[in-house]
């Protein structure tokens, strides 16, 4: 069973969850020596990214790969689905339509009905 606050990827050396805080000084950490090491090429340089950014990404693509909303619900965390609906609409969207292209292309509904 899937739990909101369990299964973390990473943990630190004492195996406790990492804060928000500590995730964006490590990303923020990364980004600026990756682009202090690139600096000479601008094309590569990675712009500053936060978690919240990650997490808004992450549920794009959570919304895009299940037309299941009350699943993204409970893994996003939301109260309500209201607000799952009204932040990834657009992502809902594209997942609901891309179910409805895969079940018309399926045997169960008759394309000439």
């Amino acid at each position: 069973m899937f739990l909101p606050d369990s299964n973390f990827i990473f943990l630190s050396n004492k195996g406790k969850i990492y804060t928000r805080e500590a995730i964006c000084a490590k990303l923020h950490k990364i980004i600026k020596n990756y682009n202090l090491e690139f600096e000479t090429n601008e094309s590569n340089e990675i712009p500053e990214i936060s978690t919240h950014q990650l997490r808004h990404t992450f549920a794009t693509f959570l919304c895009r790969s299940t037309s299941d909303l009350k699943a993204i619900q409970r893994i996003m965390g939301h109260e309500s689905i209201s607000i799952t609906l009204s932040v990834y609409a657009d992502a809902t969207e594209v997942g609901i339509n891309e179910a409805m292209q895969a079940l018309e292309s399926s045997h169960y509904l008759d394309k000439a009905a």
